[in-house]
């Protein structure tokens, strides 16, 4: 089995945001329709 999909939730996304980033992962800003504002990024093929 391999792990294609990755949720996390947090208390202050721009902290997590740069933290991920200082470990190689480049995010990107998304919102589908009127959901929420949340960061993605593509890492080993997993969406993170």
């Amino acid at each position: 089995m391999k792990l294609n999909l990755l949720v996390l939730r947090c208390r202050d996304i721009n902290a997590s945001r740069i933290f991920y980033g200082q470990l190689g992962m480049q995010f990107v800003q998304e919102q589908h329709g009127s959901g929420s504002v949340h960061y993605a990024a593509v890492f080993n093929g997993m969406v993170f």
